[in-house]
């Protein structure tokens, strides 16, 4: 194995030790020691809603192209992304596991409905974070920072463009079909012919619905750590949170490090003392990362990489579809 697979992960661990010494480890030891585990416990159990939306979403999205996949089969393929995920950057080993779990010949194409999913989660977290980011702006930040306004503007430019593709899949294909004709491109995207409107109307509102179960888990730990802040101000702080988690790139391990980071300086200024945000954000990232994690475990170990993902260099083309 390469040493550049370790230096990004290394890079976060370091990351999350000089977070640690600039919050000061007796601090965060005396938050846990005085939790509220009852607060916790509650946003431990919405642990299986959370996947369960995550399984029917996907389902939903690899219906379009197998109308025979199971629930179950789905569940399975969310758990072995979420194992396999956890030690890639940008959660690459998510891709490579769902496809591979499933037994639907085309790898491909199931890589690229995993990266529609993820989309639509992304536009999810950019349109509840875009409001946030602007009240932030306005009364908490004080300063015409250019780099916010240009985060902002990012964000909307990104949103806008990703609510246009989901909106219009179909002439997204056909751009692709007419600009790149390849056979195995249009294999890839071929389940962009098959979404309707409704199914993503269905999308959206069921990520939505995951995101508000992300958020009541961020909230109910914040309780339980003993964060003295109004539940609105809460809201505002963990919209900046998951929007900023959205939109930097992690070197590994889940975001770990960045996630914390975030935390620490988005619920700063709504009055969170830095350790209780700090492990706010490693508790949700241990209830939501690593025990799903742990449980797509055995499904990983059984699991047959056959074959690789691997464009091929000459790809004869073919004549577009009308």
């Amino acid at each position: 194995m390469s040493i550049k697979a370790f230096i990004k992960p290394l890079i976060a661990i370091i990351w999350l030790l000089l977070l640690i010494w600039f919050i000061r480890w007796d601090q965060i030891m005396q938050t846990i020691r005085t939790a509220d585990w009852r607060f916790a416990g509650v946003s431990l159990l919405l642990l299986p809603l959370n996947i369960y939306l995550q399984a029917v979403i996907w389902q939903m999205l690899v219906r379009r192209r197998f109308p025979e996949e199971r629930f179950f089969q789905s569940l399975g393929a969310i758990l072995v992304g979420q194992t396999l995920g956890l030690f890639t950057p940008a959660r690459l080993g998510d891709f490579v596991g769902r496809a591979y779990y499933l037994d639907h010949q085309n790898k491909w194409e199931l890589a690229a409905l995993t990266g529609a999913q993820q989309l639509i989660a992304l536009a999810c977290y950019i349109g509840f974070g875009i409001p946030a980011l602007l009240y932030f702006l306005m009364w908490h930040l004080r300063l015409h920072a250019f780099i916010w306004y240009l985060v902002l503007v990012a964000g909307i430019g990104t949103l806008l463009l990703l609510i246009t593709v989901f909106l219009h899949p179909r002439a997204v294909y056909r751009f692709i079909a007419n600009r790149y004709p390849y056979p195995h491109l249009l294999k890839t995207f071929g389940f962009l012919r098959h979404l309707r409107l409704q199914d993503v109307y269905w999308l959206f509102g069921l990520t939505s619905l995951r995101y508000v179960v992300f958020s009541v888990q961020c909230l109910l730990v914040l309780y339980a750590f003993g964060a003295q802040i109004h539940w609105t101000n809460a809201v505002l702080a963990i919209a900046l949170f998951f929007y900023a988690n959205s939109v930097i790139p992690s070197p590994a391990l889940a975001g770990l490090g960045v996630r914390e980071g975030s935390a620490v300086f988005f619920m700063g200024f709504f009055g969170v003392p830095a350790a209780i945000a700090f492990s706010t954000s490693l508790l949700l990232y241990v209830i939501n990362i690593v025990l799903p994690a742990i449980i797509g475990l055995p499904l990983v170990l059984r699991l047959k990489l056959g074959t690789t993902l691997s464009v091929e260099r000459a790809l004869p083309k073919v004549n577009p579809p009308s």
